[in-house]
């Protein structure tokens, strides 16, 4: 575990400096951790055994800490390991629901999304059709990405409305994000609204009479307020 990675929770525990027994440093701490979070990963792999030897070991190590900071140290394990099973959990739901929104709105000039490591970190991608490559979402067009930020919306309605029994979603609100989609591309993504309108209400904000009629071609149910 690197110093910088660690250095935001040991931070936490120089508060409490005193209670740190002589010889243990701040980074053995972090390391423990680290290590926590790793061997909840590992427990079916070769490496289990080895990396419980080093947890014990290391959390032996930090034994003659004060009850507070050690509840400190099991409140942040506990509480970082729920918050990435829950997201390890839905994320995969939620990206492959995105997957098909855009495939749906660019007409199959993308294939889907995909997370990828940038070399920095995890990045979205999209998927080209015509030769399998990829496009960092940054680097998309302006009208594709206001595409790709639709599509995700679209996917964490789907979810929200899916953990509700029975299926609901509160009122989905989108202003104007069509103004630079083709007719096309707007068929597409009025296709998808009228879908999440099955078990939700959608209310679509436009001062772009092409999309009104748009709207009522794909939609025939759907009904046209003007404003004053």
């Amino acid at each position: 575990m690197t110093r910088e990675r660690s250095a935001p929770w040991t931070q936490r525990l120089r508060l409490q400096r005193g209670d740190k027994p002589q010889g243990v440093s701040h980074i053995c701490i972090g390391s423990t951790y680290s290590n926590i979070l790793l061997f909840g990963r590992v427990r079916s792999s070769p490496l289990y055994g080895r990396y419980k030897r080093a947890l014990t070991q290391q959390v032996g190590a930090v034994s003659g800490l004060s009850s507070g900071v050690a509840g400190l140290c099991v409140g942040i394990v506990a509480a970082e390991f729920a918050m990435r099973n829950y997201r390890d959990k839905h994320r995969s739901s939620m990206l492959a629901k995105a997957s098909d929104a855009f495939a749906t709105i660019t007409r199959r000039a993308y294939t889907g999304l995909a997370a990828q490591s940038d070399g920095v970190g995890e990045a979205l991608f999209a998927i080209l059709a015509d030769n399998g490559g990829s496009r960092r979402a940054d680097e998309l067009s302006k009208g594709t990405q206001f595409q790709l930020y639709l599509a995700l919306r679209i996917a964490g309605y789907h979810e929200y409305a899916g953990l509700r029994q029975p299926p609901s979603g509160v009122p989905f609100v989108a202003d104007d994000i069509m103004e630079t989609f083709d007719n096309e591309r707007s068929e597409e993504a009025f296709s998808l609204l009228a879908k999440m309108a099955e078990v939700g209400q959608v209310i679509y904000l436009t001062h772009h009479e092409h999309l009104c009629e748009i709207a009522r071609k794909v939609c025939p149910e759907a009904r046209l307020h003007r404003l004053p």
